[in-house]
This record gives C-alpha cells, sequence and structure tokens, in this order.
C-alpha cells in the first residue's frame, strides 16, 4: 500500500496542479476580456459623444444665434436618427429654450502669439479621455465646501505638478459637476486666454472658476463641452469684459455650474488652499443685488499692490493696509 501510494500521490498533484493552472488562465484570460471589453466600451462611448457633439455644433452654427432655427436644425436631427431623443426632451423644447453658439463676433478673437497652457489643458477643457466619466448630475456646493475638499493622493502637495494626471481625470471631485452661488470679485483675461474669475464665499473664502477660448486652438472641437463653453464665454464677455491689461475688481453675484478641477497652486490671485477650480465653467447665471465693476478698473499695469489691498478689502470685508515699516539703527 505504501508503495502504491508513494505511486499517485505525486500523480495526483500533478493533476491537482494542472487543475489550478488551467483554472488561473482561464479566470485571467476572463478578467482580461472584461477589462477590454469595458474599455472598448468607454471609448466607444466617448467616440459617439464626441461624434454628437461634432455634429450639434456644425449644425446650430447655421443658426447664427437664432433659437428657432437651431431648434429646427435640432429636430431634423433626431427625425433623421444622427441624434437619440428617448425621453423626447430634445422634441419637447421651446425656441426659447434651445440653445444656440454665439453669433460670428459674439467672442472675442482670441490675442495674437496667445496659447493654451501646457499642465492638463485637456482636463481642463474636457477634450480628455476621462470627460465620459463625468456625471451630469449638478451637485450644489459652496465655494467653502469645495475649498475643503481634499487633494487626491495622486496629486499632493497642492504646489507641485504631476504628469501622470496630465491627460488624466482623477476620481471624484474631477468626476463631478458642481452649481454653486457665489459673489465674483474679480476677473481677468489670461494669456493662456482663459477668463478667470475670482470667486467669494460668505465666509471670505475665495476660489477659481475658468473658462477657456472656444477657439478651436484652444478648445478642441471633441471635447465634451464645447458648445457650452462657447455659450458661457459669451455671456461673460458681454456682461464683464475681462482684460488682459489688469484685473478687474466688481461684486456680482452670480449662479455658475462647472467641473471641479485640481490646479497646482503658484501663486495665483484668489486661489483656494487646495488649488481647487471650477473649469470649464458649464453655466453662469447673473444673480440680482450686484454692483457694476468699479470706474476705470481696466485700465493701468497688472494688479499691483494697491489693487491686492482692494481685492482683499472686498474679499474679507475689512480693511487692510500695509504696516508701516521700521528702520533699524545702523
Amino acid at each position: 500500500m505504501s508503495s502504491s501510494a508513494a505511486v499517485w500521490v505525486p500523480i495526483l498533484v500533478a493533476i491537482v496542479t494542472a487543475l489550478a493552472t488551467v483554472i488561473t488562465v482561464f479566470l485571467t484570460g476572463r478578467g482580461n476580456l472584461m477589462l477590454a471589453r469595458e474599455k472598448f466600451n468607454s471609448d466607444s462611448l466617448l467616440e459617439r459623444q464626441k461624434f454628437e457633439s461634432n455634429l450639434i455644433l456644425k449644425v446650430i452654427e447655421t443658426g447664427l444665434g437664432e433659437n428657432e432655427i437651431a431648434l429646427k436644425n435640432l429636430k431634423f436631427l433626431v427625425t433623421m436618427g444622427f441624434l437619440p431623443d428617448r425621453k423626447g426632451a430634445i422634441e419637447a423644447l421651446e425656441p426659447e429654450d434651445t440653445g444656440v453658439l454665439p453669433a460670428p463676433g459674439a467672442v472675442a478673437p482670441p490675442q495674437p502669439g496667445s496659447g493654451p497652457a501646457e499642465y492638463r489643458w485637456s482636463v481642463r477643457t474636457g477634450s480628455d479621455r476621462d470627460a465620459s466619466f463625468v456625471n451630469d448630475e449638478r451637485v450644489p456646493t459652496t465655494v467653502e465646501e469645495l475649498a475643503q475638499q481634499p487633494r487626491p493622493r495622486g496629486l499632493r502637495p497642492a504646489i507641485r505638478r504631476f504628469p501622470a494626471y496630465q491627460n488624466r481625470r482623477a476620481e471624484g471631485v474631477e468626476r463631478t459637476v458642481y452649481v454653486l452661488e457665489a459673489t465674483i470679485v474679480g476677473c481677468k483675461l489670461m494669456i493662456s486666454q482663459n477668463f478667470h474669475l475670482i470667486l467669494k464665499g460668505d465666509s471670505g473664502q475665495t476660489m477659481i472658476a475658468s473658462c477657456p477660448h472656444p477657439d478651436p486652438h484652444f478648445v478642441d472641437p471633441s471635447s465634451r463641452w464645447a458648445k457650452q463653453i462657447a455659450m458661457v464665454r459669451s455671456q461673460i464677455h458681454e456682461k464683464l469684459n475681462p482684460a488682459p491689461e489688469r484685473r478687474k475688481l466688481m461684486n456680482q453675484r452670480a449662479r455658475i455650474a462647472g467641473v471641479g478641477f485640481f490646479n497646482h497652486v503658484h501663486g495665483q490671485v484668489g486661489v483656494a488652499p487646495n488649488g481647487i477650480e471650477l473649469s470649464p465653467v458649464l453655466e453662469i447665471e447673473w444673480l440680482p443685488n450686484s454692483e457694476a465693476p468699479a470706474a476705470g478698473a481696466s485700465a493701468g499695469p497688472p494688479l499691483g499692490i494697491d489693487d491686492q489691498l482692494e481685492l482683499a478689502r472686498r474679499t474679507t470685508g475689512k480693511s487692510v493696509g500695509l504696516a508701516p515699516l521700521r528702520m533699524r539703527p545702523v
């Protein structure tokens, strides 16, 4: 019996090992197949969204700012089967509810020699692959709540750049559309042609909201939010007209919706401690009880110490001054 067991035990061990190997290979292959299928489905969804976005943009451009023409074009796309309308939302639209691209001239052309920023530009403008993972549902929040959001582990500390996220979107905050009410206390046209809006919350906490230039040189036509970016840009240009020379100071209430984005902190005026921004801004609604920009605020050199003190006063509600310089006897 002992000699027979000595013969069969190694055989049984070999059989069990072989079966375990086969099962492992099968499960691994199945897992890889599922991952490949999910990636294919994700890529297909993104390409479909790009196709639909480009189609909408190209067609409603013919409306030249006319809501009725834009609505007819959209309904034509649905009738021909190019756009899905499973819930009947497009069919139920009225002309006054239909978004249109601004007519030519409604958005100032980009300044000569300007170009997009380098750091995470595709993520800022919604042309990254992960844009398809952003949930469209608006999440109500405040400036204070966003400023307290912890940065993802892979994007710490806030003062550093992280090449691994150059074209990637962190989970959580950067895949969420937030909506908040705040006071716009400053705005400026940046070298990247972004409109930088400084938002102040009820406590005085500030953060930045960013609206890129809709020109294809800055926002890829495949961007998931190309249409919204163009519309918001037109609204801000008409209402605030940010200038490149210096930052305009104001006290304009607004309701703003935008995608969460963690920028690196590099001395921006009004930046939140964690570097969070709304970028891009997708919707903006002007609220009452606002003050017009200060007279002459758009003229002169770039933001200087006086402007910084005034911005601090508007942000904190307190008078701010420089401490007297004390000279030490020699």
